[in-house]
């Protein structure tokens, strides 16, 4: 048997919803073990990379992306 507290307020309700699967966060010791310098533990990390294109159309209704590198300028039209 679940008992809720303080349903009247959504967020408490929410929080209590997800406490199960939360855990203890902060109050847990790690599990995954650290390496030393000598054996380090190798970790794998995603990363989000913004890049600019330049997008146009053509007549014939294909659809064409160019990389902008950062050295390069960026144009206001396609005038080239």
């Amino acid at each position: 048997m679940i008992i809720m507290r303080n349903i009247d307020n959504p967020i408490s309700l929410f929080e209590e919803i997800l406490r199960p699967y939360k855990g203890n966060m902060g109050m847990t010791p790690r599990t995954w073990e650290v390496g030393t310098r000598e054996k380090p533990t190798i970790i794998e990390r995603s990363k989000l990379v913004k890049q600019k294109y330049r997008a146009w159309e053509e007549e014939d209704g294909s659809y064409h992306e160019e990389l902008i590198s950062d050295e390069e300028p960026i144009k206001a039209g396609l005038t080239d």
